[in-house]
C-alpha cells in the first residue's frame, strides 16, 4: 500500500461500527456536528453499546491491501483466523479458530507476521468478519472473495 508511515498513524484510529439492530456494517460513520451539550456521533455510539459495537483499525494490511479491522476473518486457504485486541498479548493478534493451525500447540499468532508473508509465504487475507459472516467457519477458509 502507498502513504508511508504518516498513513498507518491515520489509519490506527480508523473506526467501523456494526448496528447490532439494522445488522449493518459502517465503514465510514456520518458525522454529526457538535450538538449544543457538546456531544458528536462517537459519542453516542460509544454511548449505547447494546445498539453498536466499534471495532478498531490494526493498521495492518492483508496481501490484497486490505486494511484489517478487528473482528476481522483472516485466511490462507488452510487456517482461519480471527482478529482481535488483548492487552495481555501487546494488541491486536491473529487467533487459529479453524483449520490446520487448529492441530499445533499455539493458536495464537501475530497480526503482523502474518499479513507480512512470514507465514510460510502463504497469501493472507480478510474473507470476512465475525458480524455478517455467519456460516461456519470451516467452509470461510475456502472462500476466495473480499469483504
Amino acid at each position: 500500500h502507498e502513504g508511508g508511515a504518516s498513513m498507518e498513524k491515520l489509519e490506527r484510529f480508523r473506526l467501523r461500527i456494526w448496528d447490532k439492530i439494522n445488522k449493518h456494517m459502517f465503514y465510514r460513520f456520518p458525522y454529526i456536528e457538535c450538538r449544543e451539550n457538546g456531544t458528536d456521533t462517537l459519542d453516542i455510539i460509544l454511548k449505547y453499546s447494546q445498539t453498536y459495537e466499534t471495532m478498531q483499525s490494526t493498521a495492518v494490511y492483508d496481501n490484497n491491501g486490505l486494511l484489517v479491522f478487528e473482528g476481522d476473518y483472516l485466511t490462507d486457504g488452510t487456517t482461519l483466523w480471527e482478529v482481535r485486541y488483548g492487552e495481555t498479548h501487546c494488541g491486536f493478534y491473529a487467533r487459529a479458530v479453524a483449520g490446520d493451525c487448529m492441530q499445533t500447540d499455539s493458536t495464537i499468532f501475530s497480526l503482523w507476521h502474518l499479513c507480512n508473508h512470514h507465514n510460510a509465504e502463504k497469501s493472507v487475507k480478510v474473507i470476512g468478519n465475525i458480524y455478517e459472516n455467519k456460516e461456519p467457519l470451516s467452509k470461510l477458509i475456502k472462500r476466495t472473495g473480499e469483504r
